[in-house]
């Protein structure tokens, strides 16, 4: 399991596609600890409150 972090700069970070910034999600720190525990994404949407693909979503760029 992988989780990447990236350099956030006052919880935002420019997103290198599209040149916009992106804020960090804000309880990144809580899903960042589940993921490492093991909790699957599908786990960790039902828990949150979103779909899976929003989770997989969130993982890849707002953490």
């Amino acid at each position: 399991m992988i989780v990447v972090l990236h350099e956030w700069e006052n919880d935002k970070r420019l997103n290198p596609k599209s040149k916009r910034y992106i804020t960090r999600h804000p309880q990144a720190e809580e899903i960042i600890k589940r993921r490492r525990a093991g909790a699957s994404v599908r786990q960790l949407a039902k828990d949150f409150g979103t779909s899976m693909s929003t989770m997989a979503q969130t993982i890849r760029n707002r953490l």
